[in-house]
C-alpha cells in the first residue's frame, strides 16, 4: 500500500484557513442571497457569481486575520 505524504504544520494551517474561508463563504453567501432574493429561477447562477466574488475577499483576509487572531489569543493562554 502506498503511504501518503504527511503535511507540515504550516501546510495544515494554510489548508485549514483556505477550507474555512471557502466553506464559510459558501454558507454565508447562500444564506444572505436566499434571505434577500429567495430561491427561484437563476438562484444557482447568481449564487455562484456572488460566491466566487466573496472568495476573492474572504481567502486573502483569512490568511491575514487568522494569524493575527492566533497571536492575540495566545496572550490569554496559561
Amino acid at each position: 500500500m502506498k503511504q501518503r505524504k504527511k503535511l507540515t504544520s504550516f501546510q495544515v494551517q494554510a489548508l485549514e484557513i483556505l477550507l474555512i474561508s471557502v466553506f464559510s463563504t459558501a454558507i454565508m453567501s447562500c444564506g444572505v442571497l436566499w434571505i434577500k432574493h429567495g430561491i427561484g429561477h437563476g438562484f444557482l447562477h447568481l449564487w455562484m457569481k456572488e460566491f466566487f466574488l466573496a472568495c476573492c475577499i474572504s481567502i486573502p483576509s483569512g490568511y491575514l486575520i487568522v494569524p493575527l487572531v492566533v497571536l492575540y489569543t495566545k496572550r490569554f493562554k496559561e
